[in-house]
């Protein structure tokens, strides 16, 4: 479609006139008139004749008018919808998070967030660490918030932000002989403890497996559960000891329900990362989400 000529031809045919047209147009009289000769060129008739000072549509003229108006009217249209369409992802982000930062991270940074941002819709979406990297690639998620192992980079056409450390810890509940002692629990105390953990499958499993073995132990797991709240009751009510990421435990911990027992061998955690595609590509509600979250942890100061 050709707008250009179109919107000439319909202006000289409602004013009746070249001069007038460009006046309106803001372009020279040669310009229109050559935008008429072209389109009279493109449908192979003449589109105008002289009638006076005026100008009067030939039959051509008038067929056309009506269809290129029509023409020019979808035209508008399709542009405030492409408008709208941009309007609307300037808007709108879709955050993918895995399993521990969207349980105790990523529901106070999407509140603060939108509290910053009202005109900001966040969508959210969770699953495992890899999955959220896939969806981040397939474009079905903008931005991720995730855990990484030490050394883990993730896809290499990623960007990635660390925000903060968790660290694993050791947590009894407040009848624990364990607690307010002041010192590290022996090996031989850590190998006659029964443990209340996550399946072999997770993360935190993994490194608590791989802890025990540099310390020559075995755990002697008596409850295996996929659920970290049920770990949580289950410590908390004396059934077993337990090793969590330090924010799975935070609030537990500040309210007195769980305790953690100091342990300087144990080094491990995960490192929680914000995730996404070059900033290039970014749509402005994406950009905005992510220098928001970086502006309070990367630049914040806070251990990591």
């Amino acid at each position: 479609m050709d707008v250009i000529k179109l919107k000439a031809f319909c202006t000289v045919a409602s004013l009746r006139s070249i001069s007038k047209a460009a006046e309106v147009l803001y372009y020279t009289q040669p310009a229109v008139s050559a935008q008429i000769r072209e389109l009279e060129n493109t449908y192979g008739a003449r589109l105008f004749r002289r009638a006076g000072q005026q100008l009067d549509l030939t039959p051509a003229g008038e067929a056309l008018l009506p269809q290129a108006l029509r023409l020019l009217e979808n035209f508008e249209l399709s542009r405030q919808v492409v408008a709208d369409t941009v309007e609307e992802a300037r808007k709108a982000l879709t955050l993918g998070a895995s399993t521990m930062p969207v349980t105790h991270l990523v529901p106070e940074l999407i509140a603060s967030f939108e509290q910053e941002n009202p005109d900001v819709m966040v969508s959210l979406v969770t699953g495992s660490a890899a999955q959220i990297e896939d969806m981040i690639l397939t474009g079905d998620v903008d931005v991720g918030i995730l855990g990484r192992t030490e050394g883990a980079r993730g896809k290499v056409r990623f960007v990635q932000h660390d925000l903060l450390y968790d660290p694993l810890v050791i947590v009894v509940g407040p009848g624990h002989p364990w607690v307010d002692r002041g010192e590290s629990p022996s090996p031989r105390e850590l190998g006659q403890e029964r443990y209340v953990l996550p399946p072999p499958s997770t993360l935190t499993r993994r490194f608590v497996e791989k802890w025990f073995r540099r310390q020559g132990l075995h755990p002697d797991v008596a409850y295996e559960l996929i659920n970290t709240e049920a770990i949580k009751r289950m410590v908390m009510h004396n059934h077993g000891v337990s090793i969590l990421g330090n924010l799975v435990v935070s609030r537990e911990l500040t309210a007195g329900w769980l305790r953690r027992v100091p342990c300087e061998s144990l080094d491990m955690g995960r490192t929680i990362c914000l995730v996404h595609q070059q900033e290039s590509e970014l749509p402005p509600a994406v950009l905005d989400f992510c220098n928001f979250v970086t502006a309070r942890y990367v630049n914040s100061g806070l251990p990591g």
